[in-house]
């Protein structure tokens, strides 16, 4: 996927780039965790309102196209962003 957005039921989606992504969060939480060092960011997805984490925001990720994020459904709550309501 290559867009987001950062409310649940909020209907403005934003393409993924850092850029893009500066502006809409501040990089601040609950969109950035940092674990030992190794930033996540995350958003919400615009079709099913459940959180996706965002690859390769800073090119940094291994597992993220060297061409352009993208975000990708996670599976579990981020408390703040989403409650993940496909399980």
């Amino acid at each position: 996927m290559d867009v987001f957005k950062t409310h649940v039921g909020e209907g403005k989606a934003l393409m993924i780039n850092e850029e893009n992504f500066y502006l809409a969060t501040r990089e601040r939480k609950p969109y950035v965790v940092d674990s030992g060092g190794v930033k996540s960011f995350y958003a919400v997805c615009p079709e099913c309102d459940n959180p996706i984490q965002l690859i390769g925001l800073l090119r940094r990720q291994q597992d993220s196209l060297p061409h352009r994020p993208y975000g990708r459904h996670i599976g579990h709550d981020v408390p703040g962003v989403a409650a993940d309501v496909l399980d």
